[in-house]
């Protein structure tokens, strides 16, 4: 199934890595689209592992719809409230919110299916161009280390070349 297949439009979902405190958790949950009810053990269970800083970013995104609704992270959202931290997330904005809209009507599987699927080859992306910018930085750094070495081997070596004319002259 293509992206033009389920939303009618190619444009990817844009994913960004954020950090998310209470304040910017309420504000999201404000925003949610209807959604199944809060599994309080599960939001419990979130909280504690924030408190005790065993709560990681693992690439599952918090998805905000085109219409900047909240449909999926309403459990971390609230675990972030509850343990009153600041957590970094992955959020996808812009994923489609209505996807019957080309007059198809694909099973909801189907759709979270393609939606998860954008969100991971995007993700994806960026995890390559973020890991090929760092790998370019390392060179640059290992260049910069060489130059440097370089140098002090020069003015090192001057110093020394100064000194012996210095003393064959006062001879």
């Amino acid at each position: 199934m293509s992206d033009t297949a389920l939303t009618g439009s190619s444009a990817p979902p844009v994913i960004t890595t954020e950090f998310i405190g209470p304040h910017e958790a309420r504000d999201m949950l404000e925003q949610a689209a209807p959604n199944r009810r809060i599994n309080d053990s599960l939001v419990v269970k979130y909280a504690c592992a924030m408190l005790d800083g065993d709560w990681h970013n693992i690439g599952v995104p918090v998805i905000m719809d085109d219409r900047g609704r909240l449909t999926d992270g309403q459990h971390r959202l609230r675990a972030v409230i509850e343990s009153e931290t600041v957590q970094q997330f992955t959020v996808a904005h812009g994923v489609v919110a209505e996807p019957f809209a080309t007059g198809s009507t694909p099973t909801s599987e189907a759709i979270k299916l393609e939606n998860t699927t954008q969100i991971a080859e995007r993700t994806a992306e960026q995890s390559a161009e973020s890991h090929q910018r760092l790998a370019n930085f390392a060179v640059r750094i290992d260049d910069l280390e060489t130059q440097i070495n370089m140098l002090l081997e020069v003015a090192q070596h001057g110093g020394e070349r100064a000194s012996s004319v210095d003393r064959r002259i006062s001879r």
